[in-house]
């Protein structure tokens, strides 16, 4: 698939959507949890700007939504700036470079970049700190929330492709 100029106009939808979903993640007004698993949209919100619109953009979108989400989120030395801007990098570099465009790449992608994120989340809010049953926490919370969030970027990829 090639992608026009049109492809890499600045993702205004996806801002607009982002806020939206900031909004209601940290307002609490809808849940989407699941037994332990919680999804954290923005994930697969930032990787699809990443895989359609370039790094540069993924950078951005991580770093912004970031920065918003620790500024209301308790401190882990700003995990989700950091985090979220590395993966809107690395994914958008790797759909740019290495991956082919189409919904299984784009799935194996987000499915890989949420892994890694509670996985990171997991390590430096539990593990470091010190919390009790790490095992536990790890199967019931963070693989499942990891799978659960994966599962939204589907809309994300129709909602590109509209």
């Amino acid at each position: 698939m090639e992608f026009t100029s049109k492809d890499r106009r600045f993702p205004l939808f996806f801002a607009v959507l982002g806020l939206l979903i900031f909004f209601i993640h940290y307002s609490g007004l809808i849940s989407l949890k699941i037994g332990g698993a919680s999804p954290f949209l923005l994930v697969p919100l930032i990787i699809t700007v990443g895989y359609f619109y370039g790094e540069t953009y993924g950078f951005l979108f991580g770093l912004f939504f970031g920065v918003l989400c620790d500024t209301v989120a308790f401190g882990v030395f700003k995990f989700n700036t950091v985090v979220l801007m590395l993966l809107g990098v690395v994914f958008g570099i790797l759909a740019e470079h290495f991956f082919a465009r189409n919904i299984t790449s784009f799935l194996f992608q987000n499915l890989i970049a949420s892994f890694l994120y509670f996985v990171f989340k997991w390590f430096f809010v539990y593990l470091l700190g010190s919390f009790g049953n790490l095992a536990f926490l790890f199967l019931s919370e963070t693989l499942p929330s990891a799978f659960y969030t994966s599962l939204f970027s589907v809309l994300f990829y129709f909602a590109y492709r509209r």
